[in-house]
């Protein structure tokens, strides 16, 4: 009997070591467990957004899923004064000048182009042949052009006023040929005008006031050109401008500076002058030159014509 317990209890032991070895070799160790810790995060939380399942997250969503601060709010820009709110507020008189006759010469014209400032207009006519050289530069130039219209004339047997003049009896679809023909010659330009180089007040004045003249003038508006009214004792029955005083350009230097010495006001064209000067002469353009760097032009704000257009109503004649 105690030889069997003897045994018993030694199997017991043995066993209990082997039970033990074999935990003890493959149970993890502290420091094995450590190893398995994972680094921690150091990327910042990104932000949360919710996209639909149909459109893909990309990196515009994200930006425009942002709250972006409320830019403050800009100054409304100042509207620019107007050519007779910006005299008035110099103190001066508003003053418009169109010169007749631009083109016949070609160095006249030239010279014009080089010499005088951008807001004195020309005047010319369509039956030049050198209009498409004459018209881009005067417009790039920031000169306005208006197109003589050749009407019919006070003195007819001893004006010549071209193949195309209007108002001479024919048949009002044969007027209205002959506009067609001035407005395929009138590419870039500002508006229309009864003056010509033999002066402002050739143009007949009853066929001014005619319905025949009035229908041309509204074809003339819907082109979206204005009519500058060389005769201020004629009606002007659509948009544009009429001319306050004209002075002959076919004379004398002295004559010519004594005149533009002389301008003044009308009260009809809000206080402004609208001058018109016909032919283009040597004298006309080297007297209009040194007088508008001269003293006596120090009282006037130039401007261009159509800056004092306006839009009166159509005569009942």
């Amino acid at each position: 009997m105690g030889k069997a317990l003897v045994l018993f209890w030694g199997g017991i032991l043995t066993i209990g070591s082997a039970l033990a070895l074999t935990i003890h070799h493959f149970a993890p160790s502290p420091q094995a467990e450590l190893h398995h810790i994972p680094p921690p995060n150091t990327q910042p939380p990104q932000p949360h957004i919710a996209a639909s399942s149909a459109l893909p997250l990309t990196a515009a969503t994200v930006a425009s899923s942002a709250i972006l601060p409320t830019p403050p709010p800009k100054n409304k820009p100042i509207p620019p004064l107007s050519p007779l709110e910006a005299a008035a507020q110099a103190h001066r008189i508003p003053l418009a000048i169109m010169l007749a006759g631009y083109g016949y010469s070609a160095q006249l014209s030239h010279e014009a182009l080089l010499t005088l400032p951008a807001p004195v207009a020309f005047s010319i006519s369509p039956y030049l042949t050198s209009l498409p050289a004459l018209i881009p530069p005067s417009r790039a130039a920031q000169h306005e052009v208006y197109m003589s219209l050749p009407m019919r004339s006070i003195d007819p047997d001893h004006t010549d006023t071209g193949s195309q003049t209007l108002g001479t009896g024919e048949s009002p679809a044969h007027e209205q040929q002959k506009l067609s023909w001035w407005l395929s010659r009138s590419q870039n330009i500002t508006g229309m005008t009864d003056v010509t180089g033999a002066g402002c007040t050739q143009t007949d004045n009853t066929y001014l006031q005619s319905q025949e003249f009035h229908d041309i003038a509204e074809t003339i508006t819907r082109h979206g050109l204005l009519y500058f009214n060389g005769d201020s004792t004629s009606e002007r029955p659509t948009r544009g401008i009429t001319a306050t005083q004209c002075l002959n350009g076919d004379t004398t230097p002295e004559e010519l500076t004594q005149s533009l010495n002389s301008l003044t006001p009308s009260t009809q064209a809000h206080g402004a002058i609208i001058l018109v000067i016909t032919p283009l002469t040597p004298a006309a353009l080297h007297s209009l030159t040194a007088w508008l760097h001269s003293a006596s032009a120090a009282h006037f704000y130039l401007t261009p014509p159509s800056a004092l257009a306006d839009t009166p109503p159509l005569s009942t004649h």
